[in-house]
């Protein structure tokens, strides 16, 4: 990722480092020890489970945070424009 940092000719910020470094070390329920979880709060609230597990729908959800990530390719001023 970055071996060069603080020579000027590394773009990976130091802070990015650790925090993959610390996501490999460590899962997630290792830095979430009170399983803090507010996507299933909002779940929980909007969707009703019990009804759901007796209809022939299966759901799946995913998440992703598109206000802080962004594609290489997609990192130019009118794509970030977009996420503003």
């Amino acid at each position: 990722m970055t071996c060069c940092w603080g020579t000027g000719r590394s773009t990976t910020p130091p802070g990015y480092v650790l925090y993959d470094l610390a996501s490999r070390l460590f899962s997630p329920y290792d830095l979430n020890p009170m399983n803090v979880n507010p996507l299933r709060d909002l779940l929980e609230e909007s969707i009703d489970f019990e009804r759901l597990k007796q209809s022939p729908i299966k759901l799946f959800i995913a998440a992703t945070n598109v206000l802080h990530f962004l594609d290489p390719a997609l990192k130019s001023s009118r794509a970030e424009a977009m996420w503003h």
